[in-house]
């Protein structure tokens, strides 16, 4: 627990959610000077890491000027403005190449952080590390990591009341493609028989295979396209289930 590095803080400092703590917990085994958070919100992230002495210097980064501002609060009531930096901007765009050697993001959409990192691939190649924490459109963005010659290094599933997190740990360099199932479910996870995956794929073929039933009492015709990919799909789940 984040409690772990610095005790005496428990009643004065944010509680982090199971997502943001795993985030947390990777950080902390990385040993990273300056951390760059793209899209900080409320800068929990980069405030725990501080108080915690996992980095030297913090850049929390936000294209809301709201956002910024609760983050500039929380980061002056944890008594963080020596440590921690707010930039406004849109994604890396206020990181300088070598400013930062772990780039944080998360809480966006696949597709964002992809773009996010595209565009600030300068300040991507410079750094060490990049933990990303995508909220969907995971498959895409693994195939867009190794396309950008990012290669997933670790990989975490953590459950949240009812939902289910990714938390993807990549480094600078280039690595084989996956196949579509662990593109799909994350090759890391599926070599770790991890055990929130599993839980995840019988959530995940529970819910595929009442939505077939329900297309297939239907008889419809327009549907049919959908209820072939379907089954694709749950075979292919059922088949990764079976190596867990």
């Amino acid at each position: 627990m984040i409690w772990a590095f610095n005790p005496e803080m428990r009643d004065f400092m944010p509680v982090l959610s199971p997502r943001l703590l795993a985030v947390q917990e990777i950080i902390a085994h990385l040993g990273c000077r300056r951390i760059a958070d793209i899209g900080a919100d409320h800068a929990y992230t980069l405030i725990h890491a501080c108080a915690a002495g996992l980095t030297e210097r913090a850049f929390a980064c936000d294209v809301s000027e709201g956002s910024l501002r609760k983050a500039a609060v929380n980061i002056r009531e944890h008594g963080m403005e020596d440590k921690i930096e707010t930039r406004l901007g849109d994604g890396l765009a206020k990181i300088s190449p070598g400013e930062a050697d772990l780039i944080v993001i998360t809480g966006m959409g696949g597709k964002l952080i992809q773009d996010i990192l595209q565009k600030g691939r300068p300040a991507v190649r410079a750094a060490r590390y990049a933990v990303l924490q995508p909220q969907r459109d995971l498959p895409g963005l693994r195939k867009a990591l190794q396309a950008m010659d990012l290669t997933m290094i670790d990989e975490r599933m953590v459950r949240e009341k009812n939902q289910f997190y990714n938390i993807l740990l990549c480094q600078n360099g280039k690595s084989q493609p996956y196949t579509d199932a662990e593109y799909c479910f994350g090759k890391i996870l599926i070599e770790r028989k991890d055990p929130v995956l599993r839980a995840f794929i019988l959530k995940t073929l529970r819910v595929h295979e009442q939505i077939v039933q329900t297309i297939e009492s239907a008889q419809s015709i327009a549907a049919s396209g959908r209820l072939s990919a379907l089954k694709r799909n749950i075979q292919m789940t059922k088949e990764v289930l079976q190596c867990l």
